[in-house]
């Protein structure tokens, strides 16, 4: 009986000592990786045209995907994570679910905090550059109806321009009356219209 509490005894005391000995451990190798991350950026990168504002940005001199930094925690047998979350994540806590960081700066190798804004997805493709930033940027349709609250229809795959949708409803005219898509879009029966598969003669 003394024996097991003696176990019991020197089980408790061990605890918090390996429990100290892992929290000293963690806190060296976090300090070793915050030195090996700013080994690797330059501190006098240049400052972004559009927002000059924001000071000089931080570029990332090392490994690079997509543009971004790329920094291996954990080691060689460690992962590899953006450098500019990496370093959010550690100064400013964990990024919630749905939420990325976006860099003000439109630098993705820049890693300066204060060019670092936490948004949503959606929000984040929308201030890009992609196809989808540059549709949703638009303020009238191919044909120039202007995408209002009251010609703007929403569907599955984005906007549609009503007064395009009424000229494509029209019933088409009787066979010679004309040679010319109704839309004026230069379209001919034989070619057809060039902005609908299959549009070539309808009523003005």
């Amino acid at each position: 009986a003394r024996a097991l509490h003696g176990a019991r005894h020197l089980w408790v005391l061990a605890v918090p000592r390996a429990a100290r000995m892992i929290a000293k451990t963690v806190e060296i190798r976090d300090a070793t990786a915050l030195s090996r991350f700013w080994a690797k950026v330059d501190w006098n990168g240049p400052t972004p045209e559009t927002r000059s504002d924001l000071g000089p940005c931080w570029p990332w001199t090392a490994a690079t995907m997509d543009g971004y930094g790329w920094f291996r925690v954990g080691g060689r047998s460690g992962r590899s994570v953006h450098a500019h979350r990496w370093l959010y994540e550690r100064e400013r806590g964990p990024i919630a679910p749905g939420y990325e960081p976006d860099h003000l700066c439109r630098q993705r190798r820049c890693v300066n905090l204060a060019h670092i804004e936490v948004v949503t997805k959606r929000e984040n493709v929308l201030r890009g550059t992609s196809p989808t930033a540059k549709n949703a940027a638009k303020r009238a349709c191919v044909r120039g109806h202007l995408f209002d609250e009251h010609n703007t229809r929403k569907t599955p795959h984005g906007r549609a321009c009503r007064e395009c949708a009424i000229v494509r409803n029209r019933r088409w005219r009787r066979p010679g009356d004309s040679v010319a898509c109704a839309c004026g879009c230069g379209g001919t029966p034989t070619r057809g219209c060039r902005f609908v598969r299959g549009h070539n003669r309808r009523n003005a």
